[in-house]
């Protein structure tokens, strides 16, 4: 019987000691995750993009967890104390630490199931040691609640010098769980083993754009993506930047040089499916944005030249105007990310070298009562005033740095409608992309004359064209333009005017619906991609030059540094030919 009694004196001794340095350790680590650790990127989006049947979770964060551990173990350290003091006299006093720690038992259990919904949630995207050091803390004094209830018998008995070396074993104990807890957490957190990324210096300076096409210098596969796929631009992405250009393929974003020599590469191989899938461009090639997920949720900012990792988020205002832009192909460099909100007509830009919010401000010509078509994606508006003799069409931009209107100019004025004919879509105002600061816009009814108007904010011009043309995008840096109007292709100067036309009707050959991305301007070429070769075209007068045979349909055409780049698709997947 005493054998009994000493092995139960001993174990109560050890569990109390276990208790206290694990609970103390796990408000040190839970304090430690709150005030010091690095948010994981997913935070925002459980918030954003929770599931309506699971909005009762939403208030689960590290820092709500912290609170409620640091809370729960404090009351079990407050009785724990009373009963330290009071037992001398009282010894039954081992009951209140034992009954309140049967209680925040029952209470973490029941937590711990809606817990788990938010952690198994969250371990499916890009991790920091937060989240892991504050499950460590949390199964830590899990345990050592359990603990306590059964030391809960030695505190009245710590005076004893029999019982005081297992309350110091247990301790130790603790001490040497806890330290280990921490390193697994530390190292359950670490985002870089699913990473596979490499850095690059800067390069010394970019080299220029050829002025001509050039000979074919290098051949790059960059995706599996092949011509059966229907769905274009989903799984390929070329683009400039600077130093060279930079690809997406299979899951992969690689950076090469104008001699098609890597210079970085970053990818994901998890957890879940936060893979790579979409990236674009932006800060005229300096800044490369990675989409992480099926859908994206979580954005990634990368410096071009380098590949260093800027920032990373999951701003459900950010993602979606990120979305929004990845729906289109778009000249890189030319776009911003910019939030529209049309009740309020303002526009919120997001810097896309920090990921954080920049400026809001009103909408460039929302002052019009009716305010018509806005392109927040280049910083460019146009909308429909009442004028002295009708309806007046304004242009309006916005400054980048500060989201002030820089100019606005009215282009049209004394249209014969009247803002019912534009309610009722008898009337409508189309406003296009043409180029770097500039836009196309056409005013009138379906099926009747259309009043046409070329704007370039750069120059602060406008020039009326009349008859409807449509904009043929381009990615090449050049300030002039190309159009497509009476099935004609136009080479246009920066203020809209006429410099030559194509007589052969290359932008009705590339083989693609919109002839968008399928051409250069270069200072002495101008370069189209038909369905089995590459037309250039004399810069200054518009006639043929030399067709150049290519061994699968053109995909796009794009000019970067010191290289001219064809994407091209074929049975085996998506190439990309390098011209200089």
């Amino acid at each position: 019987m005493s054998w009994g009694k000493s092995l139960m004196r001993a174990i109560s001794a050890v569990s109390l000691g276990l208790a206290l340095a694990l609970l103390i350790s796990a408000v040190g680590l839970a304090l430690t995750s709150w005030l010091t650790g690095q948010p994981s990127p997913a935070l925002g989006a459980w918030g954003d993009f929770l599931p309506p049947e699971a909005a009762s979770l939403g208030a689960h964060t590290p820092q709500s967890i912290a609170v409620a551990l640091c809370w729960l173990v404090g009351l079990l350290l407050a009785t724990t104390v009373i009963a330290w003091f009071v037992g001398r006299t009282h010894p039954g006093t081992w009951i209140l630490p034992a009954a309140v720690g049967v209680m925040v038992l029952l209470f973490m259990t029941f937590y711990a199931d809606r817990l788990g919904q938010f952690v198994g949630w969250m371990m499916f995207y890009p991790r920091t040691a937060q989240l892991p050091v504050m499950l460590s803390a949390w199964r830590l004094g899990l345990i050592g609640v359990v603990a306590l209830i059964i030391g809960s018998f030695a505190i009245p008995r710590r005076a004893h010098r029999g019982w005081r070396v297992p309350v110091v074993v247990g301790i130790l104990v603790g001490l040497v769980v806890s330290a280990s807890a921490a390193n697994l957490a530390v190292r359950a957190g670490d985002d870089r083993r699913f990473v596979d990324a490499s850095i690059a210096s800067s390069p010394s300076a970019d080299l220029p754009i050829p002025a001509t096409l050039g000979t074919k210098r290098f051949t790059l596969k960059v995706s599996d993506w092949t011509n059966w796929d229907q769905i274009e631009h989903n799984g390929w992405y070329v683009e400039p930047i600077a130093g060279g250009f930079v690809t997406y393929g299979n899951g992969k974003v690689t950076a090469y040089g104008p001699d098609s020599a890597e210079r970085w590469h970053y990818s994901r191989s998890g957890p879940g499916e936060s893979l790579v899938t979409s990236l674009h461009v932006f800060d005229g090639g300096q800044t490369v944005v990675a989409g992480i997920g099926s859908y994206p949720s979580i954005l990634v900012g990368l410096d071009a030249p380098t590949g260093r990792r800027l920032w990373w988020s999951s701003n459900k205002s950010l993602v979606d105007t990120y979305r929004r832009v990845i729906d289109h192909r778009l000249p890189p460099g030319l776009t911003y990310l910019v939030d529209e909100d049309p009740d309020a007509l303002t526009w919120t830009r997001f810097d896309t070298r920090t990921g954080n919010r920049l400026w809001t401000a009103p909408a460039p010509g929302s002052h019009c009562p009716d305010w018509g078509d806005g392109f927040a994606r280049f910083l460019q508006s146009a909308e429909r005033c009442p004028g002295s003799d009708g309806t007046d069409i304004l242009f309006a931009v916005a400054d980048p740095a500060t989201g002030t209107t820089t100019w606005e100019a009215t282009v049209l004025r004394g249209l014969p409608y009247t803002a019912e004919d534009f309610k009722r879509h008898r009337v409508a105002l189309y406003a296009s992309h043409a180029g770097d600061g500039a836009a196309i816009l056409t005013v009138g009814p379906d099926d009747g004359e259309r009043r046409t108007v070329f704007a370039n904010a750069a120059r602060r011009s406008y020039e009326d064209l009349g008859s409807p043309v449509y904009p043929i995008l381009t990615t090449d840096g050049s300030d002039a333009a190309l159009t497509h109007d009476n099935d004609r292709a136009t080479l246009r100067s920066p203020d809209g005017r006429e410099q030559c036309s194509f007589n052969d009707r290359p932008a009705n050959a590339t083989g693609r619906i919109s002839p968008d991305g399928m051409a250069l301007i270069l200072d002495r070429q101008v370069v189209f991609g038909t369905r089995d070769a590459l037309a250039t075209f004399d810069r200054n007068t518009c006639a043929e030059t030399e067709s150049v045979p290519t061994p699968s349909r053109a995909a796009a055409l794009m000019a970067a540094p010191g290289v001219n780049l064809v994407v091209r698709t074929d049975d085996t997947g998506t190439w990309v030919d390098g011209y200089a």
